[in-house]
């Protein structure tokens, strides 16, 4: 009996013998391998740069109405803005701790942000508003999901904003003690505030901000006992470090020492008081701070604020006043999302003075983005890319097509595998479209034929709003390219 070889087997019999169907089926599933693994890599991303920095995937705009009363501009005033953090994170259009936000005008100019709650579908984030006149509307775009962008949050100060700790033995440091913060300004405007500070009644210690004639002083100051510097780039982040060791009082900025006191103390008093952070500083972003023990053996930290979005969490909203904790990081557990969050060994609370009447903020949808390269930034933000293609349809996905036959169960299996819903439907739609080839070429014997037949499946996909356009222009693309091939061998 002879047995008779299977579709599978006429089909790569005729294969052997035929070269350009070779050929063009190695093409085909090179092309499905690229297509697939590009979007796994990068789910649900149609922009890519050939910069080493890749592009932001998704771009949120928010717009910010001013008609406050009385009627006044805002110039750098916090904006308070409700984000879908939750479901952000879950579609992947945004890291776990918001590393990858990059908060900018719609000139692509740098804007501070601070993101909190990250478990919360109605997370109240702080925006600092550069400036909106009376009557207007400004629109700033939130750029997200880049695993290769690591973002600094600090937390921004308006001038009736501060952060306290509350007083603890830990903090009764009389000698061999340090205080670290990574401090950057939005304007080089002179003010006397708080960086941060143990003190009453002339004792303990403290970093301050002073205005020297119009311009920014650092200071550090120990029971009375001042060294300060001039800052000449405060908007550039800086580390600024101030220690004591008897009776030395040092400053450093970026680990260089700028100034140096004698003080003739033996130790600091002990000033038994709160620790106050940003207690009148306006236009100041404070990115770190530490407080320090043991400088002069084994240093220790005592304490550390990050403010990290994970690490930060809303108290109370009664407008204008606004509340909340910062975690110490000592004895907090980074933790990949908020769902983790500990406030630590010395948590800090948030006071923002902030008034939001008047103040209308709309979000809007979160839409791919494309560009052909990155932008740069200066300061605290980069490589954030340009957006004019952002809301072509070639490039967007609508409501998928319940009605699909079949899509029910299909649902079902791209809910339940570890992919993205665009890479699945995408591997799916190729597959299909692979065997299609293969049988239409297989019973008719022409390439072509194949070919054409091949784009039905992802042309469906397309219009059922289960891939975005721009994937079947690709893959039309390989196919013309396939059977361009396939002519060329005929010719030849």
């Amino acid at each position: 009996m002879i047995a008779t070889p299977s579709i599978f087997g006429r089909v790569a019999t005729r294969f052997t013998r035929r070269p350009r169907l070779t050929l063009a089926g190695t093409v085909l599933l090179f092309a499905l391998a690229i297509l697939a693994g590009a979007g796994a890599d990068r789910p649900d991303c149609a922009s890519a740069s050939h910069s080493p920095l890749h592009d932001f995937c998704y771009r949120t705009t928010i717009t910010v109405a001013n008609a406050t009363s009385p009627p006044s501009a805002l110039t750098g005033h916090g904006v308070r803005v409700e984000m879908d953090a939750l479901g952000l994170i879950n579609a992947e259009q945004l890291g776990a701790r918001a590393h990858d936000l990059r908060p900018t005008t719609t000139g692509l100019v740098e804007i501070e942000v601070d993101a909190q709650d990250m478990d919360s579908t109605a997370a109240p984030w702080w925006v600092r508003v550069p400036s909106i006149g009376f009557g207007s509307t400004v629109s700033y775009h939130f750029y997200t999901a880049n695993e290769e962008a690591k973002r600094n949050q600090g937390i921004f100060f308006t001038g009736f904003d501060d952060v306290t700790v509350p007083s603890h033995g830990d903090f009764d440091l009389t000698d061999n003690l340090a205080v670290v913060v990574q401090l950057q300004m939005s304007d080089a405007t002179g003010q006397d505030s708080t960086i941060l500070s143990r003190w009453a009644a002339n004792d303990g210690y403290r970093l301050m901000l002073v205005d020297n004639a119009g311009s920014l002083l650092v200071q550090a100051e120990i029971d009375g006992q001042t060294t300060a510097a001039s800052w000449a780039t405060p908007t550039t982040a800086a580390i600024w470090r101030m220690e004591f060791e008897a009776p030395t009082l040092n400053l450093y900025q970026d680990g260089g020492l700028v100034s140096t006191s004698n003080t003739g103390l033996g130790s600091v008093t002990n000033a038994a008081a709160d620790l106050v952070m940003g207690e009148d500083m306006v236009t100041g972003t404070l990115r770190h701070a530490s407080v320090r023990a043991n400088t002069a053996t084994t240093e220790t930290i005592v304490a550390q604020w990050g403010f990290t979005p994970h690490q930060m969490t809303e108290l109370t909203a009664v407008d204008p006043v606004y509340t909340g904790t910062v975690a110490d990081e000592i004895g907090s557990p980074p933790g990949a999302t908020a769902a983790t969050f500990d406030p630590g060994t010395h948590p800090g609370t948030y006071t923002f003075n902030r008034p939001q009447a008047g103040i209308t903020v709309a979000v809007g949808a979160t839409v791919l983005t494309s560009a052909p390269a990155v932008v740069a930034l200066g300061g605290n933000l980069a490589d954030v890319v340009g957006d004019p293609l952002a809301s072509v349809a070639l490039f967007t996905i609508g409501s998928e097509n319940v009605n699909l036959p079949g899509y029910s169960i299909l649902n079902d299996a791209a809910n339940s595998v570890p992919l993205p819903r665009v890479t699945f439907w995408l591997g799916l739609t190729l597959f299909i479209g692979f065997l299609v080839f293969l049988a239409v070429t297989k019973w008719t014997g022409k390439v072509l034929y194949g070919i054409l037949a091949s784009v039905a499946p992802p042309f469906l996909a397309v219009t059922s709003s289960l891939i975005p356009a721009w994937m079947l222009v690709v893959w039309i693309l390989i196919l013309t390219g396939i059977f361009s091939a396939t002519r060329w061998e005929r010719q030849t």
